[in-house]
């Protein structure tokens, strides 16, 4: 596993082999165990953000650390239902660094995609975009 020094949340080392629908990736998280820990979950769409590297572009996101080849058409799943729809769920891109919802039908939770798990308590939406933004800065 990989532990993030600022969030100190820990992600599974390597995105899911297989891809899978929202609610198999959902129970592939909760079933999980992992270097020890148990108390895998999907990310929340703000907690991927946190793994973007605000200096890179196609891929956003460092290889070694997601394990996944990065094309358009590569995306992770999130733990966030779409409001108004709950067919649909967030979509994170580890390409482009950016996360999408209910805007096309790849978003449909019978779609399916990879997922990479994390454990530790829960990002705040707010948390995130302090994050993105001090990163940016610096």
């Amino acid at each position: 596993m990989t532990v993030d020094s600022y969030t100190h949340f820990e992600w599974q080392k390597a995105a899911s082999t297989t891809a899978m629908s929202w609610m198999q990736a959902d129970e592939h998280c909760m079933q999980s165990v992992y270097d020890g820990t148990m108390d895998w979950r999907l990310p929340t769409p703000q907690e991927l953000l946190t793994i973007v590297d605000n200096s890179r572009y196609n891929p956003a996101t460092n290889y070694s650390f997601t394990g996944m080849p990065m094309s358009n058409s590569t995306y992770l799943w999130t733990s966030k239902q779409y409001n108004g729809n709950t067919g649909y769920a967030y979509i994170f891109s580890p390409t482009f660094g950016w996360y999408e919802g209910y805007d096309t039908n790849n978003d449909l939770k019978t779609n399916t995609y990879k997922v990479l798990c994390v454990s530790g308590y829960e990002m705040l939406p707010h948390q995130a975009i302090l994050r993105h933004r001090l990163t940016e800065k610096q």
